[in-house]
């Protein structure tokens, strides 16, 4: 793949796609960017804003001809909108027109449509990457580099505070209703004594992780992301896994998302709406500083032990920073034929370093340690473990 790529970019006035078409331009100087999406008017004004290597293009993402014609001459595809309903328009459209796939949504039907599509994008010598972003999209990485640092690793786990200004965010329809169908898709697996077991609906037995100040100690619940799954077979030596995600405030925990979880599985395509409506509303009465998102790996071995976090005040810029990151692999030629995982695809520590670099802070800071031969820095070394010899 060249250093000039054009990248059409699927709902890039959201909050989400308008900060990867930024991060993009500024990353890769040769890059142009599609901004793609159904309303003219935001996405001409992001084009303004952005300058002339950006253009703006109204798109239909439930058409296929609307797709196929948006995508000639673009070398890759960024579905950064709510639009997950329509990946099989977007995997025919990809196909037709040899262009490179990326998705930031989470969604368990769009990821078994797209693997059940690996074969035809191998064979048309292309990339499709799913479920990009902070979460999915870190998680496994961040154990994959823990555990290849860690020899003899038998524990490795990510949690996550997740504090965001709902009220100050502007969340249109089909986004509130994406939100509840993630929800829908919920599974609560994770890895305990060498096999994936789901935790209790009542959330008992859920473990503690202490994220520091301003948070401090908080009680999460384990969230299965599909590329956590190879892990164990990767590194055998992994007995307890898993991705745990903090809450939001005890109304929203407690009332609003067990009724989100109960409607969403018996009446659907009734409720949506109605709760997508509730879980706004929840979530913007409940917004309370501070605010930030904090993602913390813990990596266990019998003589050794890795901390590390990654944290940003803003969970957007959480989600796009390592999208752009993967974006700078991809066009350097760094393109897995096929269907895989960001977290699975990514190379972890050149990740890290640009996760660093365009403003996600890691801790311990990545230049406390010298690089690596390819450039690359790494983090400190891991402590040993308490009690351990050595």
């Amino acid at each position: 793949m060249s250093r000039s790529p054009t990248v059409l970019i699927l709902g890039a006035s959201g909050n989400t796609g308008s900060r990867i078409a930024r991060l993009l331009l500024a990353e890769v100087p040769e890059a142009r960017v599609v901004a793609a999406g159904r309303r003219s008017a935001p996405l001409e004004a992001l084009a303004g804003q952005l300058g002339e290597r950006c253009t703006p293009l109204s798109v239909d993402a439930s058409s296929r001809a609307s797709m196929e014609a948006a995508l000639r001459d673009v070398d890759l595809l960024v579905a950064a909108s709510s639009t997950s309903e329509f990946v099989d328009v977007a995997i025919e459209a990809c196909l037709a027109t040899g262009t490179d796939y990326l998705d930031i949504q989470l969604s368990a039907e769009k990821v078994a449509r797209l693997f059940a599509a690996s074969d035809l994008f191998e064979a048309a010598d292309l990339c499709a990457i799913t479920d990009a972003g902070f979460h999915p999209g870190v998680p496994a990485a961040l154990i994959r580099y823990g555990a290849e640092r860690v020899p003899g690793a038998f524990r490795a786990q990510v949690s996550s505070v997740i504090q965001i200004d709902w009220r100050g965010l502007e969340i249109v329809s089909e986004t509130a209703r994406e939100m509840v169908r993630e929800f829908a898709d919920y599974d609560s697996k994770h890895l305990v004594e060498g096999s994936w077991r789901s935790m209790s609906w009542t959330g008992r037995g859920s473990p503690r992780f202490d994220f520091g100040p301003p948070w401090g100690e908080q009680v999460c619940v384990p969230m299965f992301l599909e590329e956590l799954r190879p892990l164990p077979q990767m590194y055998p030596q992994l007995t307890s896994c898993g991705f745990y995600v903090g809450g939001f405030d005890p109304i929203t925990d407690y009332l609003v998302i067990p009724l989100v979880l109960v409607g969403m599985k018996l009446l659907p395509g009734l409720l949506e709406g109605p709760l997508a409506r509730l879980l706004c509303w929840s979530l913007r009465r409940g917004s309370r500083p501070p605010f930030g998102t904090l993602l913390r790996l813990e990596v266990q071995s019998e003589r050794e032990q890795l901390v590390l976090q990654l944290g940003h005040e803003d969970g957007y810029d959480l989600t796009a920073i390592p999208v752009a990151a993967w974006l700078l692999q991809w066009a350097d030629g760094s393109r897995p034929l096929g269907v895989s995982t960001m977290a699975q695809a990514v190379e972890p520590a050149r990740l890290l370093g640009d996760l660093q670099r365009m403003g996600v802070r890691v801790s311990p800071p990545m230049e406390d340690s010298p690089p690596s031969p390819d450039g690359t820095a790494q983090p400190p070394r891991s402590d040993p473990a308490p009690g351990a010899g050595g």
